[in-house]
């Protein structure tokens, strides 16, 4: 796969650069100002053509995706950087029961800690007043637990959801939870 991608991007950077003229030598200085310098255009059929088909892109897609599931429990810790003393926060934060979800999470909306209860879910009578009166408490927030084998159950004082498959918080996501941190 990783041959095709660098066939890929070869075929890309040839059919690049016969449409786009190069410079051996050094601009001269202020050649911007010189009225006389004719610009560059373009037209569309001077554009780089690609020969692949939609199934060849779908299959290395596929392809990449194989990859990162395999790879999936070693990508969400960042490695420690300088300074961190071996402090990691996940790249990607996840949810759910696999190694790869984020066990430390923050609300960045209400500034309190998620709390995360594995093989539980959320009753749906649960409201905004039930986890703003009792989240981080875990005996009050369990009167409104139910069993369920396959899910995960998170919440802040401000939002809560039940994840039963694993589920990326993004920025688009209605929850704002951060990784808090790994050490």
């Amino acid at each position: 796969m990783e041959d095709d991608i660098h066939a890929m991007l070869a075929s890309i950077d040839e059919a690049l650069g016969a449409a786009i003229p190069t410079r051996t030598s050094p601009p001269p200085a202020a050649s911007w100002a010189k009225p006389d310098r004719p610009a560059v255009t373009r037209s569309p059929n001077q554009l780089p053509v690609c020969h692949m088909t939609d199934d060849d892109l779908d299959q290395m897609l596929l392809d990449i995706d194989a990859d990162l599931d395999t790879a999936a429990p070693d990508a969400p810790l960042s490695t420690p950087g300088k300074g961190n003393s071996g402090f990691r926060k996940c790249t990607v934060v996840m949810l759910g029961q696999t190694p790869a979800a984020c066990s430390n999470l923050r609300c960045t909306m209400c500034d309190h800690v998620v709390v995360r209860i594995v093989k539980r879910e959320w009753d749906p009578s649960c409201d905004y007043f039930f986890f703003r009166n009792n989240v981080p408490d875990l005996t009050k927030l369990g009167r409104k637990l139910r069993d369920a084998p396959r899910s995960t159950a998170y919440a802040c004082q401000c939002s809560w959801t039940t994840a039963t498959n694993t589920v990326a918080i993004t920025s688009s996501s209605p929850h704002k939870w951060v990784c808090a941190g790994h050490s």
